[in-house]
């Protein structure tokens, strides 16, 4: 099989995977499983199908550059890494203070903190 013929990995960020309305972020937060690390809290809630990511940034974490910065790097994480998460459902990542000054290797590593305690807790 040369590379060409390989099946293509799915890395798009469409919104069918992106939680886009207040009600969503609210269900989430007042239903579902929490996780924190010292730079991220996740918040997550079974769904059917698929898993969708929604990412709250405040001005505690900084300016809107910095803001910026921390989102593009989350929903980077979550983009190239969709394939190992272990379930279906609705995470919510709430920014931290101290998620300004972290590298994007370090967010990752909270996202897959998050996947190893998921793991776990599905048992």
């Amino acid at each position: 099989m040369t590379e060409g013929d390989q099946p293509a990995i799915d890395r798009s960020f469409p919104k069918s995977v992106r939680v886009l309305h207040r009600t969503e972020y609210l269900r989430v937060q007042q239903g579902g499983r929490r996780f924190a690390t010292p730079r991220l809290a996740f918040m997550f809630l079974s769904a059917e199908a698929g898993l969708r990511l929604g990412v709250t940034v405040s001005k505690k974490v900084g300016p809107s550059v910095t803001r910026s910065l921390v989102k593009r790097r989350l929903r980077e994480a979550f983009r190239q890494n969709r394939h190992a998460w272990p379930i279906d459902g609705v995470v919510v990542v709430v920014a931290r203070a101290p998620a300004a000054a972290a590298s994007y290797q370090e967010l990752e590593a909270d996202f897959f903190a998050w996947a190893r305690f998921m793991k776990r807790s599905a048992r």
